[in-house]
């Protein structure tokens, strides 16, 4: 069995196209629901690597709650957030995905969320923050100087954003731009502010990604790990 202890968050990062190959045992311990969006899914994850998420999920969460994969119960909230209703547990989690990546963190009682996104270069990066960020957020990329990474700055920003609102469960319809972060000016990185009770660290990720944890606690250690 998997200790966590009460001020730890424990995240897990999997490689969807390795960690977790689509064998029928490992098919098995999925859900009928599961199954079934999986033949549904048009998003680009694709239906293999959200298979894979799944099993990886189950695999992971099975070594904390002592029991099979395949008897873990879970319950989305209206808004799609999933939680475990068998076995009886006070733990919490949350999953994200960007191509192969997926991020799973744990926590004992407390809520979190976790994100992780892709550097993408293409990316029209200040269209999407003029829409999603609070203004002075926005105008604080706008006036970064040339080549001092506008993708990597925005990337920063909205893993941890997209993570507290994955926490609470209200999605991006709550309205990331009331969802309100700082730029660390010596590390580049990005906080939440202004959240209380809640708080953010970055997480270590594959290159030309970024990554965030954030959880309704104060002085918790992150302990990250590989499937």
């Amino acid at each position: 069995m998997t200790v966590l202890s009460p001020n730890e968050v424990h995240v897990i990062l999997v490689n969807l196209d390795e960690s977790a190959p689509l064998r029928g045992n490992d098919l098995n311990i999925l859900s009928d629901a599961e199954r079934a969006r999986a033949s549904s899914l048009r998003f680009p994850m694709g239906p293999e690597r959200y298979l894979a998420s799944k099993i990886a999920l189950r695999q992971v969460l099975s070594g904390y709650l002592n029991v099979s994969p395949e008897d873990i119960v879970f319950e989305h909230s209206d808004r799609g957030k999933p939680r475990i209703t068998s076995p009886e547990t006070k733990i919490q989690f949350n999953v994200s995905h960007s191509d192969k990546w997926a991020l799973i963190a744990i926590a004992d009682s407390f809520l979190v969320g976790v994100d992780i996104e892709r550097v993408d270069p293409a990316r029209e990066t200040l269209k999407i923050a003029e829409r999603f960020f609070a203004p002075h957020e926005f105008q604080e990329l706008v006036n970064l100087p040339p080549g001092s990474g506008l993708q990597d700055a925005f990337t920063k920003a909205w893993v941890v954003k997209e993570a507290y609102v994955k926490a609470t469960g209200d999605g991006v319809s709550y309205g990331l731009d009331r969802v309100l972060v700082s730029r660390d000016p010596d590390t580049s990185l990005y906080a939440l502010c202004d959240c209380l009770g809640w708080t953010s660290q970055a997480l270590i990720v594959p290159p030309d990604y970024r990554g965030a944890v954030v959880a309704k606690a104060r002085d918790y250690l992150i302990k990250q790990m590989s499937a």
